[in-house]
């Protein structure tokens, strides 16, 4: 077997001005582009630990597919991409707004795994609080301060609380 061998903190440059790096600092392995980009071409792209758990996989004419702990949660489509829950679990997509920072920055839209519901979500008050809830049969309900004040029926629509027209 024939191989290249360097020792800790010894770079392998390449190009006029070392803008490739490969090395082995001690603690971790470099790959540095010192230029404006670093350009990987494949039909098929996986990124993994070195237990083989995925986090990225990119195919060729097809989608991008990201894990977390092993487990596909986003993946590209044709026409947009799919967020998906472990097999009983429900699909949840989070914005953050400003950072995130404070509480009223963050929401999420949370799809049910053991209902046909989609939440919309805001986390102001230190907990997940339902504003709007879609259910499969075409049942929409909506909240104030965690009360349902409106809802679709069968027969048309729902209100609780006072109603103004201006």
């Amino acid at each position: 077997e024939k191989y290249l061998r360097f020792d800790d903190d010894v770079k392998a440059n390449f190009g006029t001005g070392s803008d490739l790096q490969i090395y082995h600092d001690g603690t971790g392995c470099n790959i540095r582009s010192t230029s404006a980009k670093l350009e990987i071409r494949s039909d098929s792209l996986n990124l993994q630990s070195s237990a083989a758990e995925k986090y990225l996989v990119g195919e060729a004419d097809g989608g991008v597919h990201l894990y977390y702990d092993n487990s596909k949660r986003i993946h590209t489509t044709s026409d947009g991409c799919v967020v998906q829950g472990t097999e009983g679990a429900g699909g949840v997509l989070q914005m953050w707004a400003d950072e995130g920072d404070d509480n009223a920055d963050k929401w999420r839209l949370s799809a049910s795994a053991s209902a046909s519901e989609l939440y919309f979500q805001n986390y102001k008050l230190g907990s997940w609080a339902t504003n709007m809830k879609l259910v499969g049969d075409d049942q929409v309900e909506i909240f104030y301060k965690g009360s349902k004040k409106f809802e679709s029926t069968t027969y048309g629509q729902k209100v609780t609380g006072y109603v103004t027209i201006s």
